[in-house]
């Protein structure tokens, strides 16, 4: 598939339904569970203090036993290091506890960086793998393997720079070998938007030397390419890989073997939890976090539930920002830190098919537009955790957004005399209004993803319902939405979801 934005013009129109619906980061004050490891405890009591720091030097002496907690900085040795390291948890400046994240919906199962997984556990990925860019808070990009870059003048080529003391975790050096190997691999195996994105546009890859390499492109897509799909795209071993006919059922002991700052160590699917230790090797030096502890969770509730009871720490997904509605009652728990920032994407938004009657009508999709209470939805699905949007698309959290875009504007008056302008009247009396020449209307609204999602689409259908136009709502999963909309025949009125857009594709 080429994703050429002629194509989604032809397709389907976009408009923000609302913006800033705020992604709400929860944190839980750590809590130790009995039986937990905690490393540099060296002399067992359930503490990290200076009697451990006195433990690790009597063992070093060959006074006391060797234990496997006294290997505080977990580098398979017990040395002065330790005491060091002891010293540093004991300030603060380490974490002592396992950082324990919990992820909704989503379980462990196939443990591959190509294994099928929604984008939400992406983030898990995020940190065992490293991309060539990867992004900072604002969307702009910053080094990540590569060290440097430069853009050709003409637009079509990128020559990467790479860092060279990074390692895969299995001690092999990362060279430009592997990230030729990566690009090409997903090209093959047209691995989602990057893959896809790649097999379209990349032409050939010439490496330079070990930690040199140019990719050359068929059109002027590098500027779009690094912004968007690079950043997202995570490089992986080739000798893992090459000898892999079938990536997305891999599960071997080797299958997520990265060169990021934690190191995969196990997956209890019994319980759901995925083990992952730092890595001491790691180029940009090692994390202050020792370890990380991914729960997953059946739903959202019972993640909420686990982390007021200090279970988890957080919840961590890439781009699921809690609803708002929860905000009241997560505010009441003491040891609940609840942070709410603006939204970098659309988590709303309202996309009029083109390809089905009366959508292909810009009048029809004017009054619907006139038609939405904004605030109300902002009230109701945001608790007010949020604004209206402007028109068009782009959030005014992304770099280059026009803040002087009028906002969009709910009137029922105006909704109404365009209906009515355009032929769309009730011609027996039923409080429904048919087409122009006299059809009955019966409009779906689909909404996909996530329960508040769903929601909307509800409050929506009630306000279309008060300017006599006959909607309805049929929920659809986004295995169907992709089956059936997005790459499939697009036949639909309106589709309800979110988004978050990388900067490049934005613009």
């Amino acid at each position: 598939m080429k994703l050429r934005r002629e194509k989604i013009r032809k397709g389907a129109a976009f408009g923000m339904i609302a913006v800033l619906v705020s992604v709400m980061l929860l944190a839980s004050m750590p809590a130790v569970s009995a039986g937990e490891e905690l490393y540099g405890d060296a002399n067992g009591d359930g503490e990290i203090d200076m009697r451990d720091v006195t433990y690790v030097g009597l063992i070093i002496l060959g006074k006391k036993p060797e234990t496997e907690l006294a290997d505080a900085n977990q580098d398979g040795r017990v040395n002065v290091g330790d005491i060091t390291y002891i010293e540093l948890i004991i300030l603060g400046v380490v974490q002592k506890y396992p950082l324990r994240l919990g992820v909704p919906k989503y379980e462990f199962n196939l443990m591959s960086v190509f294994g099928p997984k929604p984008w939400n556990v992406n983030c898990l990925f995020g940190v065992t793998h490293l991309s060539l860019l990867v992004y900072n808070p604002d969307m702009s990009i910053a080094p990540g393997l590569a060290k440097d870059w430069e853009v050709a003048s003409d637009g079509k080529s990128i020559t990467f720079y790479l860092v060279e003391n990074a390692k895969w975790h299995d001690g092999e050096p990362v060279t430009a070998d592997d990230v030729a190997f990566t690009i090409e691999y997903r090209m093959q195996h047209k691995f989602g938007s990057p893959g896809r994105w790649f097999s379209s546009y990349v032409d050939h890859i010439d490496v330079l030397d070990d930690y040199t390499l140019e990719v050359f492109f068929t059109e002027t897509v590098a500027g779009v390419t690094l912004m968007s799909y690079v950043p997202v795209a995570p490089i992986v071993p080739k000798h893992v890989w090459e000898g892999v006919d079938e990536p997305k059922e891999y599960d071997g002991d080797d299958a997520l073997v990265g060169c990021g700052p934690f190191i995969f160590e196990r997956c209890d699917k019994d319980a759901q939890i995925v083990y992952l230790k730092a890595n001491r090797d790691y180029f940009a030096g090692k994390p202050s976090v020792n370890r990380i502890e991914w729960h997953s969770y059946r739903t959202l509730d019972t993640l909420l539930m686990a982390l007021k009871k200090g279970e988890i720490d957080a919840k961590l997904e890439y781009y699921n920002p809690v609803p708002g509605v929860y905000a009241a009652d997560l505010v009441k728990a003491e040891n609940i830190e609840l942070c709410a920032v603006p939204d970098v994407g659309t988590p709303l938004h309202l996309i009029f098919g083109y390809r089905e009657y009366p959508t292909d009508v810009k009048e029809f999709r004017q009054a619907v537009s006139y038609a939405i209470d904004y605030q109300a939805i902002v009230d109701m699905i945001a608790a007010g955790y949020g604004e209206v949007a402007g028109k068009g698309y782009t959030p005014p959290t992304v770099p280059g957004h026009n803040p002087d875009l009028p906002k969009l504007e709910y009137n029922l008056t105006k909704a109404e005399e365009i209906l009515d302008n355009a032929g769309f009247v009730d011609r027996d009396g039923d409080g429904l209004r048919e087409a122009p020449d006299g059809s009955k209307l019966r409009i779906p609204i689909y909404p996909y993803g996530f329960p508040h999602i769903v929601r909307t689409a509800e409050v929506i259908n009630s306000q279309l319902e008060k300017v006599g136009l006959d909607t309805h709502v049929e929920a659809l999963s986004m295995s169907e939405v992709k089956q059936r909309f997005l790459f499939g025949d697009r036949d639909y009125n309106m589709l309800i979801g979110g988004y978050f857009p990388n900067k490049g594709r934005t613009f």
